[in-house]
């Protein structure tokens, strides 16, 4: 059994790896980056979606059972790239190559934010409405891809995660921030402090990842813990611990995201079997022994 990962070297990704290789199967990560550190067992590749004729190669190859794929640009001024409607067409044509060469599985990475704003809880079957480039070619892609699996006899399944935070992350993402402030000495000001979002430790969504791969969960599928924190009771949670709360700034300025992201995971629990999450304290406490910040155990 082969076992295709694309995206290898993002957030997810590196949780990934070592989960995936611990089920058996022989795991090929492909990126367009160099691994920094590999890991024994799992095969590299590097080179580019966006260039067909490698990725035909590349499937034709490998011939994966599974695929996932992660790749997506989510850095920098990504909301209204052109490459989301490059990575929207890549998605298509690595799922037309995974058919043709026999693959049966596939999971493809969305987003919360295809979702339309909403006071309550957001289901799978919740009504979706596109903001941005990045929305509408998720968008697009999941429902162009769905009904080519449904023709083609292929099973499915499209991972919605909502707030996924983690131990590596980059700028200009919160955590990122944070760790930032806290080692630096700089004040963090958060400006949007009492927006709400359904956190997701990295590794969980790994794990939850996994189960769903080798389930029979077919079509969309939210990752979620089903409750909702601040961003300010977030922030908190790492700079009180590290009693540097005067580094924190918090004011609640006007924005354009929706004041909540708040996911229902019946389908996750039911449907997958896994609630397996870290408690929000237990995982920053991770994330900052990993960064060498001091802290208080209270």
């Amino acid at each position: 059994m082969n076992i295709l990962l694309t995206g290898a070297s993002g957030l997810l990704g590196k949780e990934l790896l070592p989960r995936l290789s611990a089920c058996g199967p022989k795991i090929w990560a492909l990126d367009i980056l160099p691994p920094k550190n590999k890991l024994p067992g799992i095969e590299y590749i590097q080179g580019d979606l966006f260039d067909e004729t490698f990725v035909k190669n590349i499937l034709g190859g490998v011939k994966p059972n599974y695929l996932i794929n992660l790749a997506w640009k989510v850095s920098g001024d990504y909301a209204d790239s052109p490459l989301n409607f490059k990575f929207l067409q890549a998605g298509m044509n690595l799922l037309k190559a995974f058919h043709a060469n026999g693959g049966k599985r596939a999971v493809y990475f969305g987003s919360m934010f295809e979702y339309a704003a909403s006071d309550n809880p957001l289901a799978e079957d919740s009504p979706l409405q596109a903001a941005n480039a990045y929305e509408e070619c998720k968008t697009r892609l999941y429902r162009q891809a769905l009904d080519y699996s449904k023709a083609n006899g292929i099973e499915f399944l499209w991972i919605r995660p909502f707030q996924i935070f983690g131990k590596d992350e980059v700028l200009p993402r919160l955590t990122a921030q944070i760790i930032n402030s806290l080692k630096g000495g700089t004040v963090l000001n958060l400006r949007h402090s009492r927006l709400k979002r359904d956190f997701v430790f990295a590794p969980d969504c790994a794990a939850a990842t996994v189960k769903a791969l080798f389930s029979k969960a077919q079509g969309a599928l939210n990752i979620c813990t089903g409750e909702a924190v601040s961003l300010a009771d977030y922030a908190k949670l790492f700079f009180k611990p590290a009693d540097k709360e005067d580094l924190l700034s918090l004011s609640d300025e006007p924005s354009t995201q929706p004041s909540l992201y708040l996911g229902d995971n019946y389908k996750l629990l039911n449907e997958v079997g896994f609630n397996s999450f870290t408690p929000l304290p237990d995982a920053v406490k991770i994330i900052l022994q990993s960064n060498n910040i001091p802290y208080t155990d209270n």
